[in-house]
């Protein structure tokens, strides 16, 4: 007997890719939703003033905030990613 899932992956063929590629699907989404929340405020609501304003004489100051910040993300993405490629694999039947 198959099981719901099965059975959904021979007919129906987005499901089978939803469950394929989810977090890529998710991201892109999110992604998306928030670029178009953003451009909405920043288009209907006035929002390029709050924008500008902090802009216009501080970008030195907010960009190498910002490059420090993604930069102590990028190491922090390296060393977990040594870590887990550090472990050791489990001995067992291959």
């Amino acid at each position: 007997m198959l099981c719901k899932t099965q059975r959904l992956s021979n007919h129906d063929p987005f499901a089978w890719f939803w469950r394929r590629h989810f977090l890529l699907v998710e991201a892109l989404l999110a992604a998306a939703s928030v670029a178009v929340e953003f451009a909405v405020w920043l288009l209907q609501y006035g929002g390029s003033v709050v924008v500008e304003c902090p802009l216009r004489e501080n970008r030195a100051t907010l960009y190498g905030t910002t490059a420090s910040i993604f930069g102590s993300l990028l190491g922090f993405a390296i060393t977990a990613t040594s870590i887990v490629l550090g472990f050791p694999r489990p001995i067992g039947p291959q």
